[in-house]
C-alpha cells in the first residue's frame, strides 16, 4: 500500500510513498533516498491501493485499531471482518476497541488475543481469537454477543483495573521524586558515592 500526502502544510504536500508499518492514527514511509523513516498522521495522507487486501483494509479502516504483534498477517483483519459481521447480521461500519489483549500460548507460535468492543454503536462483543504466529489463515474467531448487564459488569471491572494500575503509578512517580529530589539535597554525585 502507497499514501499520498495531501496536507498542504507538509513540505511533502503531493508526494507518494511505500508505507512501511501503520495503525489506525499514524502511518510510517520509508524515504526512497534513504533518509530512513518519516511519520505522518492518518488524517495528513491518502491510502493508495496496490491490491485486494489494501482494498479491503482502506474499506474497513477501524481495524487498524486492532493491534497486530509480530508474525500475525493482515489476513487476520479479513477473518476478524467476516466473523463479526457473520455474528451481528450487518456490515461492520465503527468499532469502539475498549480492550486488546495479546498473550503468547506456547513456544510454537501459538497465540491468543481477546478484544471488548462495541460494533456499530450497539453491539458489545467479546472475542477470543487464537492463531499461530506466520499462518495466514490459521485464525479461529470466537464472537460473544454480551447482554447489557454483562457489558456493564466489564466496563466496571476493566475501569476499576485501570484506575488501580493508575494509582500504583502515580505512587512510583512519587517515589520516583523523593529519590530524585534527595540525591539532589546531598549535592555529591550517585556514581561517586559508589565507587567509595
Amino acid at each position: 500500500m502507497k499514501v499520498k500526502i495531501t496536507n498542504q502544510k507538509l513540505k511533502d504536500f503531493g508526494s507518494e510513498y511505500k508505507i512501511r508499518k501503520m495503525n489506525y492514527d499514524q502511518i510510517i514511509v520509508e524515504y526512497p533516498q534513504g533518509d530512513g523513516f518519516h511519520t505522518f498522521e492518518s488524517n495528513d495522507v491518502e491510502l493508495i491501493s496496490e491490491g485486494e487486501m489494501d482494498d479491503f483494509i482502506i474499506s474497513h479502516k477501524d481495524v487498524l485499531k486492532i493491534k497486530l504483534p509480530r508474525g500475525v498477517s493482515s489476513f487476520f483483519y479479513k477473518g476478524f471482518i467476516e466473523s463479526v459481521e457473520q455474528s451481528i447480521s450487518e456490515k461492520v461500519k465503527e468499532i469502539i476497541l475498549l480492550k486488546d489483549r495479546f498473550k503468547e500460548i506456547n513456544k510454537r507460535g501459538m497465540w491468543e488475543k481477546e478484544l471488548l468492543m462495541v460494533v456499530n454503536c450497539y453491539f458489545p462483543l467479546n472475542i477470543l481469537v487464537t492463531g499461530q504466529s506466520f499462518k495466514r489463515n490459521n485464525y479461529s474467531f470466537s464472537v460473544k454477543s454480551l447482554s447489557e448487564q454483562e457489558f456493564l459488569d466489564r466496563c466496571t471491572h476493566e475501569i476499576n483495573y485501570i484506575t488501580s494500575q493508575i494509582k500504583r503509578r502515580e505512587v512510583l512517580l512519587t517515589h520516583y521524586g523523593m529519590a530524585i529530589e534527595r540525591v539532589k539535597k546531598q549535592g555529591v554525585s550517585l556514581s561517586s558515592k559508589l565507587l567509595v
